[in-house]
């Protein structure tokens, strides 16, 4: 049995109406907060499970320091664990709507036929190829 770490009196009052029992197993306590509290997150109120982040938090071993207080989703908690960062990677493209699923190059024999499209454009660096021209 893992035991959680006795509070210190500023963590105690700081973290006060948590379920602390939960928090030491990384589970939702019946009082954590369910909203995450980063700013860039997709979908802060629809995640399953969330994080208080406490001053004894290792997982990744990451510094947890900057973030001790606040609330993760499982998304959020997991990128930052795995690396070390919040901010995820940026899609620059959203998938094509139906209509718009169309190989549109000239030669293309089947056009429609295909299972998945890419849209290429000036950012494009797929297969170390110069796409700019396309």
């Amino acid at each position: 049995s893992r035991r959680t770490p006795p509070l210190s009196a500023f963590h105690k009052q700081h973290l006060r109406g948590w379920d602390i029992g939960e928090m030491g197993r990384g589970g939702t306590g019946s009082r954590v907060p369910q909203h995450c509290d980063y700013e860039g997150c997709i979908n802060p109120d629809q995640s399953y499970q969330f994080f208080p982040i406490c001053w004894y938090t290792k997982a990744g071993g990451q510094d947890w320091t900057p973030l001790i207080g606040r609330v993760l989703c499982k998304a959020c908690y997991g990128r930052y664990r795995n690396t070390g960062r919040l901010e995820g990677s940026v899609r620059r493209h959203r998938p094509l709507p139906h209509e718009a699923r169309r190989c549109t190059f000239e030669g293309c024999n089947n056009p429609e036929e295909s299972k998945k499209y890419y849209q290429v454009d000036r950012h494009t660096k797929g297969g170390g190829r110069d796409w700019q021209a396309l």
